[in-house]
């Protein structure tokens, strides 16, 4: 698959080098360039390793000043030339996942590797605190081509590894922080699309949040189309507790070949937006162009709070209960409701609902207390196999207050 590599090397050289000369031996020279672009699903910081501190004051906005500073500067403390460390950068509160897709591990070249940085103030103390690698790795296999960070998930995209006698297939690894010991990010998940090909580039674009993982391939063949792409949803526990299985493909309905569907793939709440860069519009040849799919979802239709004595003197029960509906309006049962409460004193305490989403899409969350004042409560999640929670489409705030009455 020569032409696939190639095709990744050079956009690799384009994004990284901007106007700078490609090598002809297809592995970067260490130059100083422009950051690269990223897709909007995650989030890139001008970072790159140990504590640098140069500042440097700024405009911005109309009107208004603003000290706009470089505060950090990381760099992978066994570093090598033509690594390509900081290629793809994603962010989740205090945890960033940089990666080296040329990295070599040991006698495999370009087998790629992922740094994992903790924040331990902020803004400018990041440690270096893992090199992440792929348990099953082979030269080649560019593992961290991309990734995408979420909460204590992550998705790392192997875009050239093969699998079985599939050249270049690529796969999509899910690692989870704690797996393995305290603060360690482990495997539990290898993601390969259910007809995936030579040359399919599955795992070069991948887009994670909660529950659900939208990963493109976007050299994949449909039908006789060569080249037109296509994107493949993952949800978590599908197919079992702690499996991460296959629920669709999406592709172009009026998709052509070359199209390269898949190239970009973002989502909020239901709401997947893919990239097809080298679509023709009209007679516009690689005019390019953007598809919106809606995945199936679950969202807020009721909340609702009451308080009322408790049995123990001086006690008092907060209850919070709602409704869950699917996209289609309907009462959706078997769900499971997270929250979170704010009690008059400040402190947060998790919420645990007493079950699933019954029959008619209900569910209850109970809280004695002996403090009073104001109470509050926010739904953080609601989640069932195969779908998706979507904030956008509810008809309620997730947010509710109540006040207990003091004596």
């Amino acid at each position: 698959m020569k032409r696939l590599r190639m095709y990744l090397t050079l956009t690799l050289a384009l994004l990284c080098l901007g106007n700078g000369a490609w090598p002809p031996s297809g592995r970067a020279a260490a130059v100083d360039s422009p950051a690269p672009a990223r897709p909007v699903g995650s989030v890139s910081l001008p970072l790159k390793g140990a504590p640098a501190r140069t500042v440097q004051p700024g405009l911005s906005g109309a009107g208004s000043q603003t000290r706009q500073s470089q505060v950090a500067k990381l760099t992978a403390n066994d570093g090598a030339a033509g690594d390509y460390f900081g290629w793809w950068v994603s962010v989740s509160g205090d945890t960033a996942f940089i990666t080296a897709p040329y990295a070599d591990v040991g006698a495999n070249a370009d087998q790629g590797a992922v740094y994992v940085y903790h924040n331990e103030g902020w803004p400018d103390v990041w440690n270096h605190v893992l090199k992440l690698t792929s348990g099953d790795g082979k030269a080649g296999d560019m593992f961290g081509y991309s990734v995408s960070l979420s909460g204590d998930t992550a998705v790392v995209g192997a875009t050239l590894a093969d699998v079985g006698h599939n050249v270049d297939q690529g796969a999509a690894y899910v690692l989870y922080r704690n797996q393995g010991g305290p603060d360690a990010w482990g495997q539990v998940a290898k993601l390969t699309a259910s007809d995936g090909a030579a040359g399919n580039a599955f795992g070069a674009y991948p887009s994670l949040s909660g529950d659900t993982a939208v990963i493109g391939a976007f050299f994949a063949d449909v039908g006789g189309n060569v080249g037109q792409g296509a994107a493949y949803v993952f949800y978590r526990d599908l197919g079992g507790p702690g499996t991460w299985g296959q629920a669709a493909k999406l592709t172009s309905a009026d998709g052509a070949a070359g199209d390269e569907f898949g190239g970009w793939v973002s989502f909020s709440g239901a709401v997947v937006m893919i990239t097809a860069c080298l679509a023709d519009v009209g007679g516009n040849v690689d005019q390019g162009a953007a598809y919106v799919f809606a995945l199936p979802s679950l969202h807020l239709f009721k909340l609702k709070a009451s308080t009322r004595p408790a049995a123990k003197p001086g006690w008092n029960k907060v209850i919070v209960q709602g409704i869950v509906h699917d996209g289609d309006g309907n009462a959706f049962s078997g769900a499971t409701a997270a929250g979170t409460w704010t009690l008059p004193d400040g402190s947060i305490v998790p919420g645990a609902a007493l079950g699933p989403t019954d029959a008619r899409g209900r569910f209850k969350f109970r809280l004695k207390e002996p403090q009073c004042g104001l109470f509050q409560f926010d739904v953080t999640g609601i989640s069932a196999t195969a779908y998706t929670y979507d904030p956008m489409s509810s008809e309620f705030s997730p947010h509710i207050e109540i006040t207990v009455p003091c004596p």
